[in-house]
C-alpha cells in the first residue's frame, strides 16, 4: 500500500473504530450453538425503501436480516472517512428491533487488494472495526460470497489465498478481545453452468475440498451457500447436468460429512425461485407470484427440515441499489407502492408457526428428524 493510504488510514481509523448509539440484539436462531432454524432476508442498504423493507422484516418477525456492504463502493479512496450512512440507517433500526445482523462483506477495494485478492490483513482490521461500529447487532460477516468465482473474489479464486484470509480475520477478531464478537461465515459457495462455465471461475465443489484439503474444517464453523439463480421444482434432485437446483444443499453437505466436518453447518445466504434465465420450463413460477409463493413455501418447509441447515436467506427484500441489477430484472419482495407480495403473508404465518413450535418438546416437534439432531450433536 502506498505511503499516502497509510496515512489516510491512520487519520480515520478512530473514526471507523467509533462505537455509534446502537442498541445491542439478543443472539439468534441457526449459530452453531443454536438447535433452532432460522429465517432471514437480505436487504440492499443502498436500494430503494431500505429502511421500510428493515422494518417490514420486524414486522414479519424473520431471525436475520442479511445487509450488503459493497465495501469499494462505500470507501474507494482510503485517505477519505468511508462513507457508511445507509449501513449505519439500516443498522440502528435493527437495533431499534432487534434485529441480528450478517454483512454480506463484497467488493474489496483497490487499495485492499493484491493481485492474489483482497489483503487479508486489511480485510480483518476492517471486520473488526465494523464489529466494533456496530457491536452486538452485526452477529456474523459472510467473508467474500461466491469466492470460488472471479467476480466475488476480484481474482482467480484460490482456496489458500481465502483460508489465509479466513484464518487472519479470525485470528484478529479473537485477538480484538471483542465485547460482541461477530460469527465469521465462509465462501458463499456458488454453483456454476456446467455447460460453458467461465474459466476464471471454480466449480464450488472442488473449491470446499481444497479448503478441506488446506485443514478448513478446524477453523470454519459455518459454510455458506449462495445460489443467485436455480432452475426447477425445490424437490429436484442435483443431476449430472445441473448442479443449479435448491437442493444442490445435500452435495455440499455430503462433502462435508466426507471431510469429517460434522460439527459444521450450512447457512443458505442466498436464494430466490427460478428466474427463468437457465430454463424455459420456469416461465410460470418467473411470472406468476402466486406460483412464486408456492415454490417459496415448498423450498422453507424443505430447508428447515434439514437440521444441518442453520439459517436460510431469500434474497433479496427490496429492490437492488444497482441499476445494472435492476434493468437486468431483480427479484424482491417488497416495494413502496406496489402490491404486497403472497409470500410475505405466508412467511409471517410460516414464522409464528415456528416460533410455537419452538416451545415444544424436541421429539414432538421434529419426531422425525430426532435421530438426525442427535447425530449432529454426537458425531461418531
Amino acid at each position: 500500500m502506498k505511503k499516502s493510504a497509510w496515512i489516510g488510514l491512520a487519520i480515520i481509523i478512530t473514526l471507523l473504530g467509533l462505537q455509534l448509539t446502537f442498541q445491542p440484539v439478543q443472539s439468534a436462531r441457526g449459530t452453531p450453538d443454536s438447535p433452532d432454524f432460522g429465517y432471514g432476508m437480505v436487504v440492499d442498504p443502498d436500494g430503494p425503501d431500505a429502511l421500510n423493507a428493515t422494518q417490514y422484516a420486524a414486522q414479519i418477525s424473520v431471525d436475520w436480516l442479511a445487509v450488503s456492504l459493497d465495501w469499494g463502493r462505500h470507501w474507494p479512496d482510503p485517505a477519505l472517512q468511508p462513507d457508511l450512512s445507509s449501513i449505519d440507517q439500516v443498522m440502528a433500526l435493527a437495533g431499534q428491533y432487534q434485529l441480528p445482523v450478517l454483512v454480506k462483506l463484497t467488493d474489496a477495494p483497490d487499495w485492499a487488494r493484491s493481485a492474489g485478492g483482497p489483503s487479508p490483513e486489511q480485510t480483518a482490521w476492517f471486520v473488526v472495526n465494523l464489529a466494533r461500529r456496530y457491536p452486538g447487532i452485526l452477529q456474523a460477516v459472510e467473508l467474500y460470497p461466491g469466492a470460488n468465482t472471479a467476480e466475488g473474489w476480484g481474482a482467480a479464486p484460490n482456496a489458500r489465498a481465502y483460508l489465509n484470509l479466513f484464518n487472519t480475520t479470525r485470528t484478529a477478531i479473537q485477538q480484538a478481545q471483542l465485547s460482541h464478537p461477530p460469527l465469521l461465515v465462509a465462501a458463499g459457495l456458488t454453483p456454476l453452468p456446467l455447460a460453458n462455465p467461465s474459466p476464471a471461475d471454480q466449480d464450488d465443489l472442488s473449491f470446499l475440498q481444497a479448503l478441506y484439503q488446506l485443514g478448513a474444517a478446524h477453523t470454519m464453523d459455518v459454510i455458506s451457500l449462495a445460489l443467485p439463480d436455480l432452475t426447477g421444482d425445490p424437490l429436484i434432485e442435483p443431476g449430472p447436468g445441473e448442479h443449479r437446483v435448491l437442493r444442490h444443499y445435500e452435495e455440499i453437505r455430503q462433502l462435508m460429512l466426507a471431510n469429517h466436518h460434522y460439527q459444521g453447518i450450512l447457512w443458505l445466504t442466498g436464494f430466490h425461485w427460478p428466474s427463468g434465465k437457465i430454463s424455459s420450463k420456469d416461465h410460470a413460477v418467473s411470472t406468476d407470484p402466486s406460483e412464486q409463493n408456492l415454490w417459496l413455501i415448498q423450498a422453507f418447509r424443505q430447508l428447515r427440515s434439514q437440521l444441518y441447515i442453520g439459517v436460510a436467506f431469500f434474497d433479496s427484500l427490496n429492490p437492488p441499489g444497482d441499476a445494472r441489477i435492476t434493468h437486468a430484472g431483480a427479484v424482491y419482495l417488497f416495494s413502496q407502492g406496489k402490491p404486497q407480495h403472497p409470500f410475505l403473508s405466508s412467511l409471517m404465518e410460516i414464522i409464528a408457526q415456528n416460533n410455537r413450535e419452538q416451545n415444544l418438546p424436541l421429539s414432538f416437534a421434529y419426531p422425525q428428524n430426532k435421530h438426525i439432531l442427535k447425530d449432529r450433536l454426537n458425531p461418531p
